[in-house]
């Protein structure tokens, strides 16, 4: 089987969701993300992270990292629905990867800068946590590492560029190296590392992965920013080649809100093909809709009701033809200008204090419907002399024929105030009547003295 023969069979008319748990997520609530699955015999089985939604620049703090890990059992009741019917708790950790062979089952778990381990394994059967080393001084743990089964040995895929595979030693959780291949497109993420981490590569490990003859499969994930996250089949064969495909599998994820989509499991169970996704709008410091989803890819007739294609015909499209939709968007602070020192940090747009005026200004949208709308900022503040640190506003203007902006109308403006290294938010509410065909933006003026990010504004649609 070839990479596109592969990346074929992740079609939406033929996917049919198995297990799906969506919620709105909201700051310092603890939140059940990245939800790998697989089976034991015919009994599904899913590892999942729980982690509190707080700021990143508390990442040195306790509080920040008090995750962990849950496994749960399912069965099938009336009517076919799952429901849990045993959990346990592994302990603190996250970012699990489960891998299976139907006999033997491992979930993999990274620890945290207060672990007393960099990464565990729970072997499902003997109920055993492994704590894994390396005796390679150069040798760097990181994470997103792809497992695989192969002849009953336990392997991983631990980077894509380079392309390196280790084998666990069950009795011992010693690695060892079994090939490492250069990569010619090693390229780091875009954004600034943890003072906890090295910088990661941009294409990093998703699901676990499928030895499959002389092959190895798996789908991984391309940080493009901190809050984008790009999903990519892959295939490495026994030419010693590594290949990277990108479909339009994923779009729809993206065009109905999901900026953060990230691989979970990848595994076959009587001859069809499971997948498991965690998507949510952003990264996970911000309270956002968070989506949770297992599907399987068969030939068996679905029901409109479990198909995926239902799911996103339930949903607000958040752009259209590579247009935002004003009814519902996500607009990123740092993709819009700004007319004062700044910089980029932790996925948001930081002010620096030095002067005052507009932080961001934009996106100049077309307005396309008359409606009421609100804007909502997100943003944290680090220094501020006063409790009212600015304006923000939602403001209309057009084109002449010198495409210069000129005929500016204030459609609503709000005060926005201190947050004392808290996230907060400020809602401007504004109607679009007679505003056809004018360009919208969006400005955050920062008064002098103040270090405030602004990390995004989301729109949403009240009334036609």
């Amino acid at each position: 089987m070839n990479l596109e023969q592969f990346a074929e069979q992740f079609s939406h008319e033929n996917a049919e969701v198995i297990f799906l748990s969506e919620k709105r997520a909201e700051q310092s609530e603890y939140v059940d993300f990245f939800y790998s699955f697989f089976f034991l015999g015919d009994t599904l089985y899913s590892a999942n992270g729980t982690y509190p939604l707080l700021p990143y620049y508390g990442i040195g703090n306790k509080e920040f990292h008090d995750d962990g890990v849950v496994l749960s059992k399912y069965e099938q009741v009336e009517g076919g629905q799952l429901e849990v019917s045993e959990t346990v708790s592994l302990g603190p950790g996250g970012d699990p990867r489960t891998v299976s062979n139907g006999i033997d089952a491992y979930v993999f778990i990274i620890g945290n800068p207060f672990s007393d381990f960099q990464t565990l394994i729970y072997d499902i059967r003997s109920q055993r946590k492994i704590k894994l080393t390396c005796d390679d001084p150069d040798f760097k743990f990181g994470k997103n590492w792809q497992p695989y089964l192969k002849d009953n040995r336990l392997f991983i895929v631990h980077e894509i560029t380079p392309f390196r595979i280790m084998e666990v030693d069950l009795a011992s959780g010693l690695l060892s190296k079994v090939l490492e291949v250069d990569i010619s497109f090693k390229i780091n993420q875009s954004h600034a590392p943890s003072s906890y981490h090295y910088p990661y590569p941009f294409f990093r490990g998703g699901s676990n992965a499928i030895a499959k003859d002389q092959n190895i499969f798996g789908v991984g994930r391309a940080t493009s920013e901190r809050y984008k996250h790009h999903p990519f089949f892959w295939k490495f064969g026994d030419n010693k080649k590594l290949l990277i495909l990108f479909t339009e599998f994923f779009y729809k994820f993206q065009r109905y809100g999901f900026n953060i989509i990230d691989p979970t499991c990848l595994f076959l169970h009587d001859d069809e093909l499971y997948f498991g996704l965690c998507c949510s709008e952003r990264d996970w410091a911000h309270g956002q809709e968070v989506l949770n989803l297992l599907v399987r890819f068969s030939e068996r007739t679905i029901g409109p009701s479990n198909s995926l294609e239902s799911y996103f015909l339930s949903k607000v499209p958040t752009e259209s033809d590579g247009k935002p939709n004003l009814d519902r968007h996500l607009f990123f602070c740092i993709e819009m200008p700004t007319a004062v020192t700044s910089v980029h940090e932790l996925g948001g747009r930081l002010s620096l204090g030095i002067e005052e005026g507009h932080l961001f200004h934009g996106p100049y949208v077309t307005v396309e419907a008359e409606a009421e709308y609100y804007a909502e900022l997100s943003y944290l503040t680090l220094a501020s002399n006063e409790e009212v640190i600015g304006f923000f506003d939602v403001t209309s203007s057009r084109l002449d024929s010198a495409r210069v902006q000129h005929d500016f109308h204030t459609l609503g403006m709000a005060e926005v105030h201190s947050c004392h290294g808290s996230m907060a938010t400020s809602r401007v509410t504004f109607n679009t009547a007679g505003s056809i065909g004018k360009l919208l933006e969006f400005r955050f003026f920062v008064r002098h003295g103040v270090k405030v990010n602004a990390f995004h504004v989301r729109t949403q649609r009240i009334t036609t």
